[in-house]
C-alpha cells in the first residue's frame, strides 16, 4: 500500500461491517484498502471497464461486486451505509449533480476525495468542471442550467454542497502527493448524515 493510502486509512474505519458503494472505481485500486477495514460488501461502479480491472475483480470477488454502469443509471432503491467517491468530481460536467446523487442514496457516511487543499474548499464547484470528459450522454442544457445556478447562489464549494444537502463535515486528511493519485494536494473528507 502506498504512502497516501497509509495516511488516509484511519478514515476508512467507518466501513467495518458496512455496505459500501464506490463511485468511479477505475481499476479497483481502493479495494485493497477496503479489504483492510472489513466491509460487509462493496458495490463498485464505473461507466468504463478498464482492462487492468480484471485481475482485481477476481482477487476481491469475495466482497466486491463490480458493475459497469454510470451513477446516473444505478438503481436508486439500493441502500448503502457508506459511499466512497475518489477521483471523480473533477471529471464531471456538473459537480453538484454528482453530489446530489450521492446524497439522494442517504448513506450514513461519505468519504469524498478532491484535489486541492481543503483550506480552499474551499474548492469552487465550477472550477472543477472538465467539459471535455463527458462519458455519460448527459443533457447539456440541464448541465448548463445547473452550472449557472451554482454560480449564482450557494452552495459554491464541496463542503457547502454537502452541508446544504443534509450532511455535516466531520474531518479531513490533506496530503501532498508525489505521484498517486496526482502530483498535487489531495483532500479526503469525511461527512456524516445530520
Amino acid at each position: 500500500m502506498n504512502e497516501y493510502y497509509k495516511i488516509i486509512s484511519p478514515l476508512f474505519s467507518v466501513i467495518k461491517d458496512k455496505t459500501v458503494l464506490e463511485y468511479g472505481c477505475f481499476i479497483g485500486d481502493w479495494w485493497q484498502m477496503f479489504e483492510l477495514h472489513s466491509p460487509k460488501k462493496v458495490t463498485a461502479i464505473d461507466p468504463r471497464r478498464h482492462p487492468d480491472i480484471e485481475s482485481n475483480i477476481i482477487k476481491y470477488n469475495h466482497f466486491v461486486d463490480f458493475k459497469q454502469i454510470g451513477y446516473e443509471s444505478l438503481e436508486k432503491d439500493t441502500e448503502h451505509d457508506v459511499i466512497v467517491c475518489a477521483g471523480v468530481l473533477y471529471k464531471m460536467s456538473s459537480p453538484f449533480h454528482l453530489i446530489e446523487d450521492i446524497v439522494s442514496r442517504n448513506p450514513e457516511h461519505i468519504l469524498f476525495e478532491t484535489t486541492g487543499r481543503y483550506e480552499k474548499e474551499t474548492q469552487n464547484l465550477i472550477s472543477l468542471v472538465r467539459w471535455e470528459d463527458n462519458v455519460s450522454n448527459r443533457n447539456w442544457n440541464e448541465d448548463i442550467k445547473r452550472l449557472q445556478w451554482s454560480l449564482s447562489i450557494k452552495p459554491r464549494t464541496v463542503v457547502e454542497a454537502f452541508e446544504f444537502l443534509g450532511y455535516d463535515f466531520e474531518t479531513h486528511i490533506n496530503i501532498q502527493c508525489e505521484e498517486y493519485p496526482s502530483k498535487q494536494n489531495v483532500s479526503m473528507m469525511k461527512f456524516i448524515r445530520k
